[in-house]
């Protein structure tokens, strides 16, 4: 069976939306794909469940395996996938409409790219009260560019076009022959791997389709309210931005310097979002950064060097507190 979509479905005590986000697919109108459903130690009776829905279609694979996270889950999937793009889609969330792969498979064909970058509509737990539906795309449809071109355009329209890899379709050669897996252990896995995506400026184009479902629940990663887990996720992105700023493409190339700067200002700026005593013992072990402040000349930018200056003589705290009023 040949297969333009290889769909990637981390699977980890979902149960409850499991058999939903399936039938999502197999209801689909494009008949080339295939799923692997990757079950990362499940304690809930999810990997029984995966089996079950296993023997209801042959394009379903299974593979099970011990908790590793979100990201040993997909990098198992990209290992098992077979078809010409991979497409990420977690189990708590579905496919829009019975036409989402039609519609991509139409865009893909017009431009043949090695990223396609989709819409996605936001649903309350229950997958029907919307609650967000995103913007148009920043860039023209079915055109296809290069991804260093277009940089400043994704960054300054943010939002889904620079986050979430469930939005994006990724040629499963590219993917392998760049080494694109998704790192381990960290929060905003998503952001970290589609710098590096960005980074190895592959042929790209977008769509305004809606195709994707996205479900929100209450206490999942991104809706937590745990302090600590909080912090993680401002310390990761923090760290996230400042190897984006050291890597040779932002050495190399401005306009991936500038989408690296953005970010990691914006992380450093989330550290303002927290309690008073805990902003100072951030910034203090935000202060080993201080060297990714040096590529910001390689923005090309006078607004970024100027940010460089005022932090070297100022320190990180009070140039955020300056700049973030200006």
């Amino acid at each position: 069976m040949s297969a333009l979509f290889s769909i990637v479905v981390p699977v980890y005590n979902v149960k409850e939306y499991l058999a939903a986000c399936v039938e999502s697919i197999l209801s689909q109108t494009f008949p080339e794909y295939e799923v692997i459903l990757v079950d990362d130690g499940s304690t809930d009776g999810s990997g029984e469940l995966c089996d079950e829905l296993c023997k209801t279609s042959d394009r379903i694979r299974v593979v099970h395996q011990k908790n590793g996270g979100l990201s040993e889950a997909r990098n198992t999937g990209i290992r098992n996938a077979k078809g010409d793009y991979l497409f990420f889609l977690d189990s708590d969330d579905f496919l829009n409409a019975p036409t989402a792969l039609e519609e991509l498979a139409a865009s893909l064909q017009k431009a043949n790219p090695d990223l396609l970058l989709y819409n996605t509509t936001e649903y309350a737990e229950d997958g029907k009260t919307i609650l967000f539906s995103h913007s148009n795309p920043p860039l023209s449809e079915n055109t296809l560019y290069q991804a260093e071109d277009v940089l400043d355009a994704l960054y300054e329209a943010g939002d889904i076009w620079v986050t979430m890899a469930q939005t994006k379709l990724l040629r499963r050669k590219f993917c392998l022959q760049e080494k694109l897996f998704f790192r381990a252990g960290i929060y905003h896995e998503d952001d970290e791997w589609i710098s590096r995506v960005l980074a190895a400026n592959p042929t790209l184009s977008v769509s305004s389709s809606a195709v994707y479902g996205y479900r929100h629940r209450p206490n999942s990663i991104v809706t937590t309210t745990d302090t600590k887990k909080i912090e993680k996720r401002i310390k990761d992105r923090i760290s996230i931005g400042a190897s984006m700023l050291q890597s040779d493409p932002a050495k190399n190339h401005p306009a991936f310097c500038r989408y690296a700067a953005r970010y990691f200002w914006g992380a450093l700026c989330q550290i303002k979002t927290l309690p008073k005593d805990r902003q100072k013992i951030l910034f203090e072990e935000a202060g080993q950064y201080r060297s990714a402040f040096n590529r910001f000349r390689s923005t090309r930018s006078s607004k970024w060097r100027l940010c460089a200056f005022m932090q070297r003589v100022l320190g990180i705290s009070a140039t955020i507190s300056i700049l973030r009023k200006a």
